[in-house]
Protein backbone atom coordinates (compact mmCIF):
# COMPACT_ATOMS: atom_id res chain seq x y z
CA UNK A 1 0.00 0.00 0.00
CA UNK A 2 1.39 3.39 -1.05
CA UNK A 3 0.14 6.67 0.41
CA UNK A 4 1.04 9.36 -1.37
CA UNK A 5 -0.21 13.13 -1.54
CA UNK A 6 -1.19 14.68 -4.80
CA UNK A 7 2.40 16.85 -4.66
CA UNK A 8 3.95 13.38 -4.68
CA UNK A 9 3.35 12.66 -8.20
CA UNK A 10 7.10 11.38 -9.00
CA UNK A 11 6.66 8.33 -6.02
CA UNK A 12 3.31 7.39 -6.79
CA UNK A 13 4.78 6.56 -10.58
CA UNK A 14 7.74 4.77 -9.01
CA UNK A 15 5.66 3.19 -6.78
CA UNK A 16 3.43 1.75 -9.93
CA UNK A 17 5.86 1.28 -12.17
CA UNK A 18 7.22 -1.21 -9.07
CA UNK A 19 3.90 -2.98 -8.32
CA UNK A 20 4.11 -3.13 -12.38
CA UNK A 21 6.92 -4.76 -12.37
CA UNK A 22 6.10 -7.35 -9.54
CA UNK A 23 3.02 -8.46 -10.96
CA UNK A 24 5.13 -9.22 -14.23
CA UNK A 25 7.67 -11.07 -12.62
CA UNK A 26 4.74 -13.12 -10.60
CA UNK A 27 2.80 -14.25 -14.19
CA UNK A 28 -0.37 -15.45 -14.46
CA UNK A 29 -2.36 -16.76 -12.52
CA UNK A 30 -2.70 -20.62 -11.14
CA UNK A 31 -6.00 -20.37 -10.63
CA UNK A 32 -7.35 -18.58 -13.82
CA UNK A 33 -9.98 -20.52 -15.22
CA UNK A 34 -10.67 -22.53 -12.29
CA UNK A 35 -12.50 -20.70 -9.47
CA UNK A 36 -14.05 -17.42 -9.46
CA UNK A 37 -11.66 -15.19 -7.35
CA UNK A 38 -14.98 -13.35 -5.43
CA UNK A 39 -17.20 -16.25 -5.28
CA UNK A 40 -15.28 -19.44 -4.83
CA UNK A 41 -17.69 -20.97 -7.47
CA UNK A 42 -16.26 -22.30 -10.66
CA UNK A 43 -15.81 -19.84 -13.24
CA UNK A 44 -18.39 -19.36 -16.56
CA UNK A 45 -15.74 -20.82 -18.92
CA UNK A 46 -14.91 -23.59 -16.01
CA UNK A 47 -18.67 -24.25 -16.31
CA UNK A 48 -18.95 -23.98 -19.90
CA UNK A 49 -16.40 -26.37 -20.47
CA UNK A 50 -17.92 -28.81 -18.16
CA UNK A 51 -21.16 -28.51 -19.76
CA UNK A 52 -20.23 -29.24 -23.11
CA UNK A 53 -18.42 -32.54 -21.81
CA UNK A 54 -21.51 -33.42 -20.55
CA UNK A 55 -24.06 -32.94 -23.69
Amino acid sequence: MVNTSSAQGAQFAEACEAMTRTVRELGPSPLKGKHSAVSGQPSAKAAETELEAVS
